[in-house]
């Protein structure tokens, strides 16, 4: 092998990672181990270190990927057919439709002759959570994507069929949103004539479920305390963090492909592309718990920094200037200090509800299955996008805002803003260094830093710069012991906080002929202690179908979705950075020195 296959295999493995066997990986990895360095140059190095890191990720991937296939195999007791790399779409027949009753007299109507709907991405796969917390891009409608390295124990998510539903038993787990769209429709279909004429009527025609192991299981029983003390501590305490460790990796883009024909009549494609990604990462940067009572009650944690008094010296020379009087009467004798201790009072956190609703025509449910598809993926985007937007500003308001103004480039105004935060933040509260912290950011300001490191004065290895690797700059954040969490939403207003206005994190459309919209120049970004955010997870996402009279006077019905959530706040402070940047590629070489000042 050489340097080149080494480049196309890794090209390959980022496009195609089915493409990629095991026994490629397996030589890619020797090659790299036997690959000699006197005399290589620095950039071939990171470019050997980055590539082994690579091909050691996608064969951890795989490896937990198999164990989690031995894992439902033997649940389920049956043995499918070897796991493969899914499909492209393809056109499955589904959405028959019984054929209705008919009045006395007259002949039964014949059944809709069956429609095309395009496969999708399996749902209902279990998913890995880590030490703290982090699942893979939890969806029950969602595009192939990459799954974390498994560091902790499993959660299951399964979407399963309600009772009621016609070609589905009840419990029936439904693996694609393919079957998802059928059984909305069998079930919309399936409706009685005089319940569609009827009084209001809430049908449910799924229920997605998330099967927590024991030990992210907190229990509802009043004598329980100190177990789910006990569960929390193992998943969120410094030990338990300072040991775990986080591999975010970007989810692959779906491919296009393209067609086209001549001087015969035009293919019609009914299939509808939907593109918006339901991934979570805010949600899976938290540590995850089930709370089946809807909340839960706990006391704060406490910091080193709030114990200032609790310690002294005491001297001889003290000792003598109290003097035999046992009392101090003088204000300048030295007297001990001491911290009073209160007890800690209780907080609560409780859980709500984030649902989606959508009205849709009788007859394009019935006529256009394909759209009722592309709706229900986009309604788990919208869904998301309103989740995460929900956590973020939950996070936020539970955080302590700190500003910082521009200084040079926004790449290195950044990273010295995290240093100085985080020095901040450990030498306060005295933590390990070990201990890792979390960093939230939003996902265009990969985009900034590349903008302005494309930006700054050719020197160096200046061709890198232009086509910085998107391991490269998560390393920036790793090697502080930050775990970077690279966010998709974000406000779509400005936020006022006292007499702070922070601008919005997300681009307003943009108009036909405009120029290209420029970098917002300030970052909205959060900083806490690895573990200390808990998410609150009521543990039941329904799906079902509403019909009323009303909408039947219109011929319509409703799809919703409803999924339980909150979070609680166990950690010693979270901070909420607002930093001014501006991508000019500005370097202490390129500017004046005495301008930097802190």
């Amino acid at each position: 092998m050489t340097i080149e296959q080494l480049r196309e295999l890794l090209t390959a493995l980022q496009s195609d990672p089915g493409a990629v066997t095991d026994e490629q990986l397996s030589a890619a990895r020797e090659f790299i181990r036997a690959h000699p360095t006197a005399d290589v140059p620095t950039a071939q190095l990171r470019e050997l270190r980055d590539a082994r890191n690579t091909i050691t990720d996608a064969q951890s991937t795989r490896t937990a990927d198999a164990a989690d296939r031995e894992g439902l195999v033997s649940e389920l007791g049956t043995d499918p057919a070897p796991a493969v790399e899914p499909a492209p779409p393809a056109a499955v027949p589904v959405l028959s439709e019984p054929a209705p009753e008919a009045p006395p007299g007259e002949p039964a109507q014949p059944a809709a002759q069956p429609a095309a709907v395009p496969a999708v991405q399996p749902a209902g796969e279990p998913q890995a959570v880590a030490a703290s917390g982090q699942t893979a891009a939890v969806g029950t409608f969602r595009a192939a994507q990459a799954t974390p390295r498994p560091t902790g124990e499993a959660v299951v998510v399964r979407t399963t069929a309600a009772g009621g539903v016609p070609t589905y038993e009840h419990g029936q787990v439904l693996d694609s949103t393919a079957d998802l769209a059928l059984a909305f429709e069998n079930r919309r279909r399936s409706l009685t004539t005089a319940s569609r004429g009827g009084a209001d009527e809430k049908v449910y025609v799924a229920r997605t479920t998330a099967d927590y192991p024991e030990g992210r299981c907190l229990s509802s029983d009043p004598g329980a305390f100190a177990g789910n003390f006990n569960k929390i501590e193992q998943v969120t305490s410094p030990r338990a963090m300072a040991e775990a460790g986080r591999n975010l990796r970007a989810a692959d883009p779906d491919a296009l492909v393209a067609a086209g024909g001549l001087c015969a009549p035009l293919t019609p494609l009914y299939d509808i592309e939907v593109y918006g990604s339901t991934a979570r990462p805010v949600r899976d940067a938290l540590a995850r718990f089930q709370v089946p009572r809807g909340g839960i009650q706990y006391r704060p944690n406490t910091s080193a920094a709030a114990a200032l008094l609790a310690s002294g010296v005491w001297t001889m020379e003290n000792d003598e200037a109290v003097g035999v009087v046992e009392t101090p009467t003088d204000i300048t004798d030295p007297i001990k200090g001491c911290w009073v201790v209160d007890c800690p009072g209780i907080q609560e956190a409780v859980v709500e509800a984030i649902y989606t609703c959508l009205e849709f025509s009788n007859i394009t449910a019935r006529f256009d299955p394909e759209s009722t598809t592309a709706n229900i993926q986009s309604a788990a985007i919208a869904h998301a996008r309103l989740a995460e937007n929900r956590l973020l500003a939950a996070l936020s308001a539970g955080s302590k805002l700190l500003t910082a103004p521009k200084v040079i480039g926004a790449t290195r105004d950044i990273l010295v803003s995290l240093d100085k935060a985080v020095a901040y933040y450990r030498n306060r509260h005295r933590l390990d260094q070990a201990l890792p912290l979390t960093f939230i950011l939003p996902a265009w300001v990969n985009h900034l830093m590349r903008a302005d490191l494309a930006r700054q004065m050719a020197a160096g290895d200046w061709m890198e710069a232009l086509g910085i690797a998107q391991s490269r700059i998560d390393g920036w954040f790793t090697r502080r012991a930050v775990n970077i969490t690279w966010h998709l939403d974000g406000s779509t207003a400005d936020t006022v906080v006292g007499a702070e206005t922070i601008p919005r994190q997300t681009y307003a459309n943009a108009a036909a002929g405009s120029v290209i919209p420029g970098f917002i120049n300030e970052i909205d970004a959060l900083l806490f202690m690895t573990g200390s955010w808990l998410y609150l997870d009521g543990g039941v996402l329904d799906l079902g179908i509403v019909r009323d009279s009303v909408l039947n006077s219109r011929n319509r019905y409703r799809m919703f979705n409803e999924e339980f959530v909150g979070v609680a706040d166990r950690g010693l402070e979270s901070l909420r950075l607002n930093m001014t940047v501006q991508p000019t590629g500005e370097t202490v070489g390129t500017t004046s020195g005495s301008a930097i000042n802190d």
